[in-house]
């Protein structure tokens, strides 16, 4: 017996590989190993790259998936339904499903794996909290926020507890419950947890960094929400026409106060408008 990984190679890698010439390279690499066990879960490790590295638009996820599904099948065989790294690809299979539009069977598979984790390794297991912050982010992006909470929280209490203060999965965590309370209107609850959050991006990755930077704009959507909505609309007006109100700005001179125009806007001054 060639192993698993033999029997799949020459289908569902070839099509794969045809699609890039690094993805042809990884089919060749993986042709050129041994067989056995251990051979079957380095190729399940390359096949899921395969569909990794295939750009995620619509015509594409079929292949990530269809990688997926191979890697999935090649793990189960060689490690277990529930090994981690099984349950692990469980849920990038849950994750391109979303992509695909069917949330059922994403919902299906996300609740699969965490369902696993929980009896491998424990309700507390950074990785059981990884899968319960997976199936909270899908059901948040579904609009089922009462089913999203308890599972972010679930999921924020075990990295909490588990990791280093300012690991970034709990950045990311805070960052996720703090949308979830914008999108119900708990503004405050909001703003603190965007704060928590941007601490541990400023301290670990810095100021210059694109997720400290997406961190700053989460807590200026708190901010924004904070304004009543005339507000909100004038100053969504001022950026679209420019930061000084589409006027020149001397050198030397400071620029206008958008606090102090709102409110001469209200008395009806013209210095306002």
């Amino acid at each position: 017996d060639d192993g698993v990984g033999r029997r799949v190679a020459d289908s569902v890698v070839d099509e794969v590989a045809q699609q890039h010439a690094q993805q042809a390279e990884v089919a060749m690499r993986m042709r050129a190993r041994g067989i056995g066990a251990q051979f079957d879960v380095e190729l399940a490790r390359e096949v899921l790259l395969l569909g990794d590295l295939q750009p995620h638009d619509r015509l594409q996820v079929d292949v990530a998936k269809r990688s997926g599904e191979v890697a999935r099948k090649i793990q189960t065989e060689a490690l277990g339904p529930d090994h981690p790294e099984t349950l692990s690809t469980v849920m990038v299979l849950g994750q391109l499903a979303e992509d695909k539009g069917e949330n059922e069977e994403a919902e299906s598979l996300l609740k699969t794996a965490m369902e696993a984790f929980k009896k491998r390794l424990g309700e507390r297991h950074p990785a059981t909290a990884g899968s319960l912050f997976r199936l909270a982010q899908h059901y948040h992006r579904r609009g089922k926020l009462e089913q999203a909470r308890p599972l972010y929280e679930a999921a924020l209490q075990v990295r909490e507890e588990k990791l280093l203060p300012d690991h970034l999965d709990i950045a990311s965590t805070l960052i996720s419950l703090a949308k979830w309370h914008l999108d119900m209107g708990y503004l405050p609850k909001a703003e603190e947890l965007n704060q928590r959050a941007l601490k541990i991006y400023d301290r670990v990755l810095g100021t210059g960094h694109p997720e400290t930077g997406a961190a700053h704009k989460s807590l200026g959507d708190v901010a924004l929400h904070e304004q009543p909505l005339e507000h909100r609309d004038r100053r969504r007006h001022r950026c679209e026409r420019g930061a000084f109100g589409g006027g020149e700005h001397r050198e030397g001179e400071d620029p206008p106060d958008e606090d102090e125009g709102d409110a001469a806007e209200e008395r009806g001054d013209p210095a306002g408008q």
